[in-house]
């Protein structure tokens, strides 16, 4: 599996691919991110053919341990797919 990459990483490449300074990189980088930040709050946000991020409620669970009942509660996370052509590109 291949090493995750960080946002210094995504700048550094976005400076390289647009010929522009990494302090420019990583204002166009902030905003982006901002952008699919509030889009996700809102709903989810879907790159065609590349992937869906989407809101979804992970259900709360109970349970008893050492004869003590516990219970968590319902949360907002999100969920991501994978759309046909980064799909493909993956498994090259």
């Amino acid at each position: 599996m291949s090493k995750v990459a960080g946002m210094k990483d995504c700048v550094e490449a976005l400076a390289v691919k647009r010929g522009i300074s990494k302090a420019e990189a990583q204002s166009i980088m902030q905003d982006a991110v901002a952008v699919i930040v509030d889009k996700c709050k809102e709903g989810g946000v879907s790159f065609k053919g590349q992937f869906t991020i989407k809101q979804k409620v992970q259900k709360g669970r109970s349970g008893n341990m050492n004869g003590k009942a516990w219970k968590t509660d319902d949360k907002n996370t999100l969920a991501i797919s994978v759309g046909s052509e980064l799909e493909a590109e993956l498994n090259k």
